[in-house]
């Protein structure tokens, strides 16, 4: 059984990436469009807090990647038919008519440790120079490069296993800002460095995420 997927992707976009500081989905909030349900600002410690950012691919890599995502979900099941009765493919995969020629995913990472509750480092966030990034409140719109694990988790809510992709690393080529209206949480910058592109795309990190593959692992998260 393949009990990990680990991946890093060169080129991609980021969407609504809240790696800067802890964040919830509060149900309740409404959003700029009208709609309710939004990721609010939160306390590292408060319930589902995390970090988490959407990722725009080339459509081709997007079908390799969600296809990786299925067999990987498949042998999962293989191995625990007793305790998988009902999956949910890939969690925060989205496709847009209006943008026909990429695909998007989600990655995140939890705030805090899922058996002891004590609070994880953040995903180590890099910028141009690969040295770490002061300000990580990036804006949808920056390129780069992004690392992420991958685990099968069961959502308490509707009894389905899916695939949900672990926020390990994310290097900005290409920053975007904006003007930042809230008041937040200084972001604690990844001590290590790197000296080129390689070197970050093909080292470990990650290491604080919860990308095991395991049937108790709850993924309730929609942000």
């Amino acid at each position: 059984m393949k009990k990990r997927m680990n991946k890093t992707l060169k080129d991609v976009e980021f969407i609504y990436p809240h790696i800067d500081k802890p964040y919830r989905y509060d149900p309740t909030k409404e959003r700029d469009d009208g709609g309710i349900g939004k990721s609010i600002e939160c306390e590292p410690t408060a319930p589902t807090a995390g970090w988490s950012t959407e990722f725009e691919i080339d459509k081709k890599r997007g079908i390799e990647l969600y296809e990786e995502a299925e067999r990987f979900l498949e042998e999962y099941k293989k191995d625990n038919p007793k305790s998988v009765k009902k999956t949910e493919e890939l969690r925060g995969y989205k496709e847009n008519p209006e943008t026909p020629d990429v695909l998007r995913f989600r990655a995140k990472a939890n705030c805090t440790d899922s058996k002891t509750g004590e609070v994880k480092a953040k995903p180590s966030v890099y910028g141009p120079d690969l040295k770490p990034l002061e300000d990580c409140d990036i804006r949808s719109g920056s390129k780069g490069s992004i690392k992420f694990g991958a685990s099968v988790t069961l959502n308490g809510s509707t009894g389905c296993h899916g695939v949900t992709f672990w926020l390990n690393a994310v290097h900005v080529t290409d920053p975007v800002y904006g003007s930042n209206d809230v008041e937040g949480f200084d972001a604690v910058a990844p001590s290590q460095s790197y000296e080129n592109l390689n070197d970050f795309l093909e080292g470990t990190e990650g290491k604080n995420q919860d990308n095991k593959s395991s049937p108790d692992m709850d993924d309730e998260i929609p942000f």
